[in-house]
């Protein structure tokens, strides 16, 4: 059978650049056409029996191309953990690249590989969706799942992104002590539920509440509406402490660190204190010192007092 480049590369470009053995075959390619392509540094072996085409183009292989990768040399399993988040655009989280997470039923051969990482764990029906073609752990599912793993500020940043973001609805989170009853994490995974808020349109404005929680200064509210004398919304206030007047601004790495968005905070900053509000600022860095951001919080209120 002629080779059909058109045919193999058509495959390949709507798996974001990702071809398998079986497909290249298909389309009249031999095995020692895939190896010489190999060989000559234009295909790259991801995993076993899937190719990167044009792997000459790319420096590092698209964390997306893993994903393809795995869900075609597993097709009965579903994309799951932080891989699926990826896929479905989920927030809060370390998306650092590591091994694909597959989740597969009990039962079902596991063949190991570097760069997958296979899970046996059953997901029922309808928590499975797709992302492009891809079998894919549904967010609820997905969500759940990693919060049985994740540390406390991971876990809750996620929870309060998917809120905000609406993959997450509070029927969702309703649903939740069924869907994680009787697996390992779930009383801690109980106690991240019970602290988001999906007001929250940060993990950094997260980590902040929480560290306040624990400090015995809660919030009263998060997105406080700022208004001047006639009534016009200056803005909203990350966090606030209503009764004394108190703002916390949460300063996220790169929202705030250019020349315009400087200028943007000064003006917001002056907006607010003209209205009669204390505002105090917190960064990244003052994260890794939960004491300071309680000692300046309490003594902004004692002021107000």
């Amino acid at each position: 059978m002629a080779c059909d480049n058109q045919r193999w590369r058509a495959a390949a470009e709507a798996q974001d650049g990702v071809l398998t053995q079986a497909q290249a075959l298909r389309s009249g390619l031999s095995r020692s056409d895939i190896w010489v392509r190999q060989r000559r540094g234009e295909w790259r072996r991801l995993l076993r029996g899937a190719f990167l085409i044009d792997a000459e183009l790319y420096q590092e292989v698209p964390d997306r191309a893993w994903i393809r990768a795995a869900a075609l040399t597993v097709p009965d399993g579903a994309v799951s953990g932080r891989s699926a988040a990826a896929l479905l655009g989920l927030g809060g989280l370390d998306l650092t690249p590591g091994p694909v997470e597959i989740a597969l039923p009990s039962g079902w051969p596991v063949v190991a590989q570097p760069g997958l990482s296979i899970r046996q764990v059953a997901v029922r029906p309808e928590h499975v969706t797709a992302v492009d073609g891809m079998r894919v752990t549904s967010p609820p599912w997905t969500v759940g799942d990693l919060l049985l793993r994740l540390h406390r500020y991971e876990g809750v940043s996620m929870l309060d992104a998917a809120l905000h973001d609406g993959h997450l609805t509070e029927a969702d989170l309703a649903g939740f002590e069924a869907l994680l009853a009787h697996r390992p994490g779930v009383l801690a995974a109980r106690t991240r539920l019970a602290e988001c808020d999906g007001r929250a349109e940060s993990p950094l404005e997260t980590r902040v509440r929480l560290i306040c929680c624990d400090g015995g200064v809660p919030p009263d509210t998060l997105q406080q509406p700022v208004v001047d004398h006639w009534g016009t919304v200056l803005g909203y206030g990350d966090l606030a402490w209503t009764g004394g007047r108190l703002i916390a601004e949460a300063d996220g790495r790169y929202a705030h660190d250019s020349v315009p968005a400087a200028y943007r905070d000064r003006e917001r900053a002056n907006d607010f204190r003209g209205s009669g509000w204390t505002i105090v600022r917190f960064t990244w860095d003052d994260t890794r010192r939960p004491r300071y951001i309680v000692s300046v919080v309490r003594r902004a209120l004692a002021v107000a007092a």
